[in-house]
């Protein structure tokens, strides 16, 4: 399975948008894995975990082919994960906004939240809640889909409590693929889930919402490197992992005060890799 990390910074983009702190001026002037559009994830080039607001940027940049798009995943409804503005883009005909070899439909897969957000999306730039070119099915957390040779789990997350949050578990053949960004400690029945849908499998990578990098803010919608380790203890102890495991950590915030180099520094001794834009694995 090919991940690539299109965005891994948090809802202000990392240099922030209107920001004169000394994190942000230090990253921007040193520029490369220090620059972080917001939080995305493509799988095998044909299906992505959130779509927002930098996705032309990462499209420019990585070269992709979004055209080959068949789905999108998404985690929640906050902007920086969903772009409606964006997504209305995939309307074809009769619209124009985009031309296609294979003229089907994009398929999105969201909360109830998320369902909503995307109608009203797409009836301001439509006038209807719904394009032939993009189908959404409600996905709740405990189910999953195939599509594209993967199978797709919905994962109960611990972010927002005004709507039911997601992490997804990718599968194929030979790989097992954990995306747990926007969360804090996950919820007792996020392990009940991933038990269920890996059926003794383990997990061959697992990608951690790092926000707050080192700075313990305790419970919530986010973690630290100290509540990526206890989620790393809890995922040993469940057996979903084991020493071939390997552990990034993404979705970074600039109020953890650290850039890119000061982040390796702190939690590569850790075990975790920093996820920078444009990472394969």
């Amino acid at each position: 399975m090919k991940i690539r990390y299109l965005g891994t910074a948090a809802a202000e983009g990392f240099p922030a948008v209107f920001c004169q702190c000394d994190t942000c001026r230090r990253s921007a002037a040193k520029g490369g894995k220090n620059i972080r559009t917001r939080s995305s994830i493509l799988v095998n080039d044909t299906v992505l975990m959130d779509l927002g607001p930098d996705l032309y940027w990462q499209k420019v940049r990585e070269n992709l082919d979004l055209g080959k798009l068949e789905a999108v995943f998404f985690t929640h409804s906050h902007t920086d994960h969903l772009d409606c503005t964006g997504l209305s883009l995939r309307g074809s005909q009769p619209y124009g906004f985009c031309h296609l070899q294979n003229d089907r439909p994009l398929q999105v897969y969201g909360n109830a939240k998320v369902l909503r957000t995307i109608a009203q999306g797409m009836k301001f730039e439509y006038g209807t809640g719904e394009i032939p070119s993009v189908q959404s099915h409600l996905l709740q957390a405990g189910e999953y889909v195939c599509t594209e040779g993967l199978e797709v789990w919905a994962l109960a997350a611990n972010h927002d409590p005004r709507e039911e949050c997601l992490l997804y578990l990718f599968m194929d053949d030979t790989d097992a693929v954990l995306a747990a960004n926007d969360t804090g400690e996950p919820p007792a029945e996020f392990f009940v889930q991933l038990s269920a849908a890996l059926k003794g499998r383990k997990l061959t990578k697992v990608s951690m919402d790092c926000t707050f990098g080192s700075i313990d803010r305790g419970p919530g919608g986010h973690m630290s490197v100290r509540q990526n380790i206890l989620l790393r203890q809890k995922l040993l102890e469940i057996k979903a992992v084991d020493q071939n495991t390997r552990y990034f950590v993404t979705h970074f915030s600039h109020n953890c005060g650290m850039d890119h180099e000061q982040l390796c520094a702190h939690f590569e001794p850790e075990g975790f890799t920093v996820a920078w834009d444009g990472l394969e694995i």
